[in-house]
């Protein structure tokens, strides 16, 4: 496998820290090219791809869409008021909704802490496809998950790593079936009462008019 392109050093960021918008883009490029990604996520390291990247497939039941905001994770994920009124109030933060579509899948959408990840997904104009597992993963881990990818594959995808600390809180993921009905998938950093209460700050007439 080639060497990694790096980034997140001090020549890629700003003096606030952030990741420079160029340096995004690169990265951004990068995974509409096929690319794979090694980055911190929510809880741990996680390889990161486009999410139509046919590498990656297969990995639908464990992966998770990372989004820059919530008006990117309604456009990928056809979240009920409930949902909407949690990732509103509660993110960026540690914290994966499980939503359920029409078709009747489900699909795993949050919101990260990282500016990095919000970042790069809104330079590729969608969400990052994270490769599960995610939470508590340890970079050596996550690389080993990388590399097989990499070797399973007929051509091998530009990887890349983005530097980043280790140790981020784990989120907590949830279903959410409507106002206060929330069930809990995994323990996380974020307290459940927490995620129930958002749920229900959905309004009679909001319900109403929904249906």
């Amino acid at each position: 496998m080639r060497e990694p392109q790096r980034f997140g050093t001090n020549g890629d960021r700003s003096k606030a820290g952030s990741l420079l918008s160029v340096t995004a883009a690169k990265i951004a490029a990068l995974l509409r090219g096929g690319g794979l990604l090694l980055a911190p996520s929510p809880g741990g390291w996680a390889v990161l791809a486009h999410p139509g990247n046919r590498h990656v497939s297969g990995h639908e039941d464990s992966r998770v869409l990372l989004c820059a905001s919530l008006a990117q994770a309604q456009s990928v994920a056809q979240l009920t008021l409930a949902e909407t009124r949690v990732l509103e109030a509660l993110t960026p933060g540690p914290l994966v909704v499980e939503a359920q579509r029409s078709e009747g899948t489900a699909l795993r959408v949050g919101v990260p802490d990282s500016s990095d990840l919000r970042q790069i997904a809104d330079a590729l104009g969608g969400p990052l496809a994270a490769i599960g597992p995610v939470v508590g993963q340890s970079r050596d881990k996550a690389a080993a998950n990388r590399d097989a990818l990499v070797a399973a594959s007929a051509t091998h995808p530009l990887v890349g790593d983005v530097l980043g600390p280790d140790g981020l809180a784990p989120p907590t993921v949830v279903r959410i079936t409507g106002p206060g009905d929330v069930e809990q998938l995994s323990d996380g950093a974020l307290p459940l009462v927490d995620v129930v209460a958002a749920s229900e700050r959905v309004s009679q007439w909001e319900i109403e008019d929904w249906t």
